[in-house]
């Protein structure tokens, strides 16, 4: 009987204990920064069953820079998230390296507890992340030599994605005595990079190519015909990863005489391919034309109508088309389309010229592309 007497005590004053033990205990709840580096979040793990608050869950969790909490100053603001027993905590901006920050978990909230307990507070710090490989500068077209005194374009090729908000810092043309060309390019808020940040398009500005134009006749033309010239991409250009251009690259070019003839289509020499092979089509160009346009304004279609599926090549300074069919080529007729706004360095397009002076006549309008046909060799 003693016993019996005895466990029943036992167990009545463990269970008093428990119920009078704080709910979230130091000992089971752990405040932890989450996350990968530039999107971490704060989590309250550990908890017991709880709901929101009346007055929100910042009055039960709370994240703040620490020097601004000691102060008294508003929390970090973000949305919160409960998943079982964590409580995820999202701030809407990213939370800064190397700066402090104080977690807060009022303890007397949390189900069970009397009131009294002192709240839980962890000191957090972000670390600075590992430096993102330097990036560099893969390819700067066009590649062709000379350039027209009117060119129009240069592609600046990255290996990384670049922030934008920079090109006009970084992105020069020297002269021949290694001076600064004095506003080359178009500036333009909305840079011209591609969907991927990693090409960039330097457009020099048509106010200076156009003659007659005032920005022409009160600042000169960018290039003069028959002299050196230097691109510079300078060093520490920031990447959008935090990665930095590594070194300047300085392409240097000569110019000729301005381009101020129309590409045409019909003056293009084609190298057929035998028909059951996969041999590349290859076209020699009667002049270097844009790098990027021809990536994608030149279409193969088979005797069926069908466009076909293969890879292109550009080469020889963007004089060499070549292109090679993902299947077979087979017998019968092929269409080389060739779009309208295919364009040459200085802008002049198959269907356009870029500088057309007053009094003259304009050209009449082309299709939307102009075709010439081809038969694989038997």
């Amino acid at each position: 009987m003693i016993e019996r007497l005895f466990l029943l005590a036992t167990l009545l004053l463990a269970t008093a204990c428990r119920a009078g033990a704080p709910a979230g205990d130091a000992d089971s709840i752990e405040l932890v920064l989450a996350g990968e580096p530039g999107s971490q979040r704060v989590e309250a793990r550990g908890l017991p069953a709880v709901s929101e608050p009346a007055d929100g869950w910042p009055a039960l969790f709370r994240l703040s820079v620490a020097s601004v909490e000691r102060a008294g100053g508003p929390a970090v603001v973000g949305r919160y998230e409960l998943r079982e027993d964590v409580l995820v905590f999202e701030p809407r901006f990213a939370l800064e390296p190397e700066l402090e920050y104080s977690a807060v978990l009022r303890r007397a909230l949390l189900p069970g507890a009397t009131g009294g307990e002192p709240d839980l507070v962890e000191s957090l710090i972000v670390p600075r992340s590992e430096p993102a490989v330097a990036a560099v500068v893969e390819a700067v077209y066009p590649t062709a030599r000379p350039l027209p005194a009117n060119v129009l374009k240069f592609y600046v090729h990255f290996s990384r994605p670049m922030a934008r908000g920079f090109v006009y810092e970084h992105a020069h043309v020297l002269d021949g005595e290694g001076e600064v060309v004095r506003q080359p390019f178009l500036e333009l808020e909305e840079e011209l990079w591609n969907p991927a940040g990693t090409r960039l398009t330097l457009l020099v500005d048509p106010g200076r190519i156009k003659r007659g134009l005032l920005l022409h006749e009160q600042m000169g033309a960018v290039f003069e015909p028959f002299r050196s010239y230097t691109l510079l991409v300078e060093a520490g250009w920031p990447g959008a990863d935090g990665a930095v251009l590594a070194s300047d690259l300085r392409v240097e070019f000569t110019t000729g005489a301005p381009d101020v003839v129309q590409p045409d289509p019909a003056g293009w020499v084609l190298e057929l391919p035998t028909a059951s092979s996969r041999e590349p089509l290859v076209l020699a160009l009667d002049e270097a034309l844009d790098h990027a346009l021809l990536e994608r304004m030149l279409r193969i279609v088979g005797p069926d109508g069908s466009a076909l599926a293969g890879n292109v090549m550009i080469a020889d300074g963007e004089t060499q088309w070549s292109f090679v069919p993902a299947r077979p080529w087979s017998g019968g007729e092929h269409q080389l389309l060739v779009d309208v706004d295919l364009e040459d360095l200085a802008g002049n397009s198959v269907g356009r010229l870029f500088e057309v002076h007053l009094g003259e006549p304009t050209p009449a309008p082309l299709a939307a592309s102009v075709r010439v046909a081809f038969r694989p060799v038997p």
